[in-house]
């Protein structure tokens, strides 16, 4: 008799299902929905409109630049994007020209560093002058699976007023 009731518990385990495990994380499709931020980033950066830049940016996003305060939240990055362009009538951005050389991700996070070349009008009549920079970047994936910036670190290699190169 125990023979058969061990015989009954041990079918009724084997036959158990495993639990599910969850499905495990499509590298690949991170990828595309993170050059579909990159590409959309290239398109907006020179619209150059403040309110258009904000989709690129997760709500408490930190912004880093060496030449000013940490901008700290959405609200504050779009806040110091309408005043660089109130504060110089004229300022554009002509070009941009990112080069990211490395993307890693992880789940709902993925971390990336490149270069940058920037081209802009300081004000209307003016030259274009390009920069060069690196940039370090931590994304996230939202709940929509719209991949977004968190955090941006920017260091421009050379200021513009000693190193620019005037085009016309």
């Amino acid at each position: 008799m125990l023979a058969f009731l061990l015989g009954i518990l041990t079918e009724k385990v084997v036959q158990k299902p495993l639990p599910a495990l969850p499905a495990p994380h499509d590298h690949t499709a991170a990828l595309v929905g993170i050059e579909k931020l990159h590409q959309l980033d290239e398109h907006v950066t020179i619209l150059n409109d403040p309110k258009a830049l904000q989709q690129l940016w997760t709500d408490d996003a930190v912004r880093l630049a060496a030449d000013g305060p940490p901008d700290i939240g959405k609200q504050a990055i779009y806040a110091t994007d309408v005043r660089s362009f109130a504060e110089e009538p004229g300022f554009w951005i002509v070009s941009y020209k990112p080069d990211i050389r490395d993307v890693k991700a992880v789940n709902d996070w993925a971390f990336e560093w490149g270069l940058f070349d920037v081209g802009y009008r300081p004000s209307a009549n003016k030259p274009v002058i390009n920069i060069h920079g690196k940039v370090l970047r931590i994304l996230h994936r939202e709940p929509t699976g719209d991949w977004k910036f968190s955090h941006v670190m920017v260091a421009v290699d050379t200021p513009p007023s000693a190193a620019a190169t005037p085009q016309h």
